[in-house]
């Protein structure tokens, strides 16, 4: 041992840290048996049997937690300094070693030089040496040290040896350490770019969105200003009509006026002429003559007035055709208004920006819809990496995998370090042959071409090797004879005992044992103590023999500690002794949901949704497509109180839909709001739309005959009607806007809660897969576990039978001897105090001061284990943070 090990009485109470440096002890003094004193066995096994529990412990608590408390990124940091320095600490022991393998070389080659000069001394002065045999003792003694020193040569040699083997396990684990923190680190890495570029593309899209409303309330405002300048020209229609009818009642009655007084003339004249005929004869022929005259130039001035009141006619005539051009023009202009086909060419430039606007908006809900895509993928991918990582940390995700090809690639490596150590070993062996060789042929004074035949030495070589071989196995099967026989001896003895233990004397005198094994018990006077050789002669041979008894124990139990340590070590970190909790794996199958929630029932549910979005998209584009519709009324339709315009296309008035209570479901609203519209004439074929055109302006010719033909009451009922059916239709548009957003606010809470269904599906379905995949590698490692018992235990049911029959027995045995050795310990004395194991294997104490800078450097420990679980703590925060915004970041 290289350092002290202070190992409290009560081992229990360790700390996680001594717990494994006395582990480490065990093993060290694993292989030093010989060394121990008899007098410690019983506190090495209560040790062992402590560290065990602890190593059981530890295995299930990583087993169960996975290695939690810690991040993986500083537990593996840890892990590699720690490894580092205990790789530096060997490579410095090596050097150390290797130091004194070369001094201890030049010591023995100094010896051999001696050697040598004593033999030639030896064979020089035999003939004069008077005492011959204290040469021989010297010589002796020389081979004794030489051959002593070999033997310390070869354990240094072995110690070197296994710190390089420990060398190499170590820099191994360090090399795997070190790719699983740059893989982690790799993950991490990508992990805050996908967040990143994620982050990005939603401030991208909400840029986009905002530029969108923009847009649409833009739009909005032009229609407006739009509306309010239609009205305006309708107003202004309006006025203009009423003024022109206003001068037209008036041209009429003038006209009429006129009628009646020509009308009147007319008779006078015909009255006159009468008068003139049946007048006296003898009036006077001048004054005929003048009354012709008067009457000529009366004849004439009427009928240059009537003249002038024709061009008046004619011009008022012309007058009211103008007049009536501009009504046909005022009401085509009042028609286009009305007709969304045929646009006017104030509108037209506003049009032309709306399509562009709902072509832009249109692709713009498109790159949305695919960007959202995006993000439910980008989200998928993230959930998928951070379950990766998440399992990754856990160990679970990708461990046996990697275990495996690690044991192989270990076992790779050291076939090939065990071949380059092979050939390293036979090009020294070689080397050293060849010097031999030359050091035996400058000796024998043999030349360099002379051929010497070694094949007899070699054939002796071998028959010896075969027989230390033959013995060595002899050996070995007696050793495991002479412990068969030891415990079977043993396990006699104790029956036997139990067959002698009939009194109570006896029952009395085997509680009283000694607390340490050989020591006299206090309660004994001396002069009773069978070291003296007084007292009864039975109590002393049953001492003796419960003595001999106890030694056998000890010494198969520490056999069999040996054994357990040997298996410990060899099992310790590898990969193909994983074993599955049964527990941990029950409660996984009951974790799983059942038939309420399974993947079908959730696949339906999200197909349902999808067709119930699918419904209310093509509604609302319905819904769209008869607002762009609810302009395109003909003018027929406004002149309802003409007989034959009501006979060829009767209106009929839709109910009011009262807003106080909204409907049930979109498709009621929109049966409600229907109303009759004109067909489109771009969609027949040329003949019939121009014959549907043609019956368009036969109907507003007739129209507008009619309305020359109608007194200004008949107008002004029409006016009132038309006034009134706009209110009517301005009502339903207001409602059918009210509908609109209340169905488009009912499709965006049923898009939001599909949306987080969805969601909530794809997590759910992640975390199945993950169960599904932990499952299915629990299930194979338990195949492969199973697999490999049938293949390591190749007995029959018999002998099966039988080792667990003599395992159950020796596992009373060692159950009772512990027990007894329990009983003989005292706690008080040993909580009292704290022992050292030096390196003499030999126990000593500590001071007060000593004990209270453990506590000290135990507080400190403890105050940077509070501080290291804070920041993992706070990690744990930043990582459920950066989840949650990646889970705002998907709808």
């Amino acid at each position: 041992m290289t350092y002290r090990n202070r190992i409290p009485a009560q081992v229990r109470d360790f700390s996680a840290r001594q717990k494994q440096e006395l582990y480490e002890t065990l093993l060290e003094l694993a292989e030093s048996t010989d060394e121990l004193p008899k007098k410690s066995l019983r506190r090495t096994l209560e040790l062992t049997l402590a560290v065990l529990e602890y190593k059981g412990e530890q295995v299930q608590r990583l087993q169960e937690a996975g290695g939690g408390g810690v991040s993986a990124e500083r537990r593996l940091q840890d892990e590699n300094e720690k490894l580092k320095r205990m790789l530096q600490k060997l490579e410095d022991e090596r050097d150390g070693l290797k130091s004194k393998a070369k001094e201890l070389g030049e010591e023995i080659r100094q010896l051999e030089l001696r050697l040598r000069e004593a033999a030639q001394q030896a064979e020089i002065g035999d003939k004069d040496s008077s005492d011959p045999l204290s040469e021989l003792d010297k010589q002796e003694q020389l081979l004794q040290n030489i051959d002593s020193k070999n033997k310390h040569i070869k354990r240094l040699l072995k110690e070197i040896e296994t710190l390089q083997n420990q060398n190499i396990a170590q820099s191994k684990t360090i090399v795997l350490h070190e790719r699983e923190l740059q893989n982690i680190k790799a993950n991490l890495g990508q992990l805050s770019q996908d967040i990143t570029k994620v982050e990005q593309e939603r401030k991208s899209l909400k840029q986009k969105e905002q530029q969108q409303a923009l847009e649409i309330s833009r739009l909005e405002g032009n229609v407006t200003f739009l509306e309010v300048e239609r009205e305006k020209q309708e107003l202004e229609m309006r006025q203009f009509l009423d003024k022109y009818e206003s001068k037209s009642l008036g041209w009429r009655q003038a006209l009429e006026e006129r009628d009646k007084e020509l009308e009147r003339l007319q008779k006078q004249l015909e009255g006159k002429s009468i008068s003139s005929a049946q007048t006296n004869s003898s009036n006077s022929q001048s004054q005929q003559e003048e009354e012709h005259i008067k009457l000529r130039h009366l004849l004439e001035s009427r009928e240059q007035r009537i003249e002038q009141l024709e061009a008046k006619i004619k011009s008022m005539a012309e007058e009211m055709a103008s007049s009536t051009r501009l009504m046909n023009q005022l009401c085509q202009e009042k028609e286009r208004a009305h007709d969304p086909d045929q646009p006017r060419a104030c509108c037209q430039l506003i049009e032309e920006r709306l399509r562009a606007a709902s072509a832009r908006s249109q692709q713009l809900s498109e790159m949305l819809e695919a960007a959202e895509q995006d993000n439910v993928l980008k989200s998928k991918q993230a959930l998928h990496a951070i379950s990766a990582l998440e399992s990754y940390k856990r160990d679970e995700d990708g461990l046996i995998p990697a275990l495996r090809r690690c044991s192989g690639l270990e076992q790779k490596l050291a076939a090939r370090e065990k071949q380059l150590r092979a050939h390293i070993q036979e090009l020294n062996s070689l080397h050293e042959v060849v010097q031999e060789n030359e050091l035996l042929r400058r000796q024998l004074h043999i030349p360099d071409d002379v051929v010497i035949l070694a094949k007899n030495v070699h054939s002796k070589q071998r028959n010896k090797d075969k027989q230390i071989e033959r013995l060595t196995l002899k050996l070995r099967t007696s050793e495991e004879l002479r412990l068969q026989l030891k415990l079977e001896k043993s396990e006699l003895r104790r029956k036997l005992m139990e067959l002698q233990q009939d009194g109570p004397q006896i029952l009395d005198e085997s509680l009283q044992a000694p607390s340490e094994v050989g020591e006299v018990p206090h309660s004994v006077p001396l002069e009773n103590s069978p070291r003296r050789g007084q007292g009864d002669g039975a109590a002393s041979s049953e001492m003796q023999n419960r003595y001999d008894e106890v030694l056998a124990e000890n010494e198969t139990l520490r056999s069999g500690m040996y054994e357990i340590l040997e298996k410990l070590r060899e099992y310790d970190a590898t990969s193909e002794h994983i074993t599955i909790d049964s527990e941990l794996l029950r409660r996984l199958i009951e974790a799983l949901p059942g038939g309420t929630t399974t993947p079908q029932r959730l696949q339906g549910q999200l197909l349902e949704l999808k067709a119930r979005e699918e419904a209310l998209r093509q509604l609302l584009q319905q819904q769209n497509y008869s607002d762009s519709e609810t302009g395109e009324l003909s003018s027929v339709h406004s002149l309802c109180e003409v007989p034959e315009i009501a006979e060829e296309q009767p209106v009929e008035e839709e109910a009011v839909l009262n807003t106080a209570t909204r409907p049930s479901s979109p498709t009621e609203a929109t049966e409600g709001l229907r109303r009759p519209t004109v067909p489109d004439p771009e969609e027949k074929p040329g003949n019939e739309t121009e014959l549907a055109e043609l019956a368009i302006l036969r109907k507003h010719y007739d129209e507008l005959r009619l309305h020359m033909a109608a007194d200004g009451s008949d107008l002004l009922n029409q006016n009132q009607q038309l006034h009134d059916q706009l209110m009517a239709l301005e009502l339903q548009l207001e409602q059918q806007r009210m509908s609109y957003a209340y169905m488009r606010k009912d499709y965006d809470e049923l898009l939001t809660e599909s949306r987080k269904q969805e969601l909530r599906f794809i997590d759910e379905q992640a975390s199945l897969a993950r169960q599904l995949e932990r499952s299915k590698c629990e299930l194979r490692a338990a195949r492969e576990e199973l697999e490999q018992v049938h293949r390591r235990n190749p007995y029959s049911a018999e002998e099966q039978q039988k080792l667990e029959h003599r395992n159950a027995i020796l596992s009373m045995q060692l159950a009772q001897a512990v027990e007894q050795l329990l009983g003989e310990l005292k706690p008080s004395e040993i909580c009292a105090e704290y022992g050292i194991i030096k390196e003499n294997y030999q126990l000593d104490f500590i001071t007060a001061g000593d004990f209270e800078k453990q506590q000290q450097e135990l507080l400190t420990w403890k105050t940077k284990q509070a501080e290291l679980q804070r920041e993992t703590r706070q990690l744990e925060g930043l990582l459920q943070v950066a989840n949650e915004q990646v889970g705002v970041a998907r709808p």
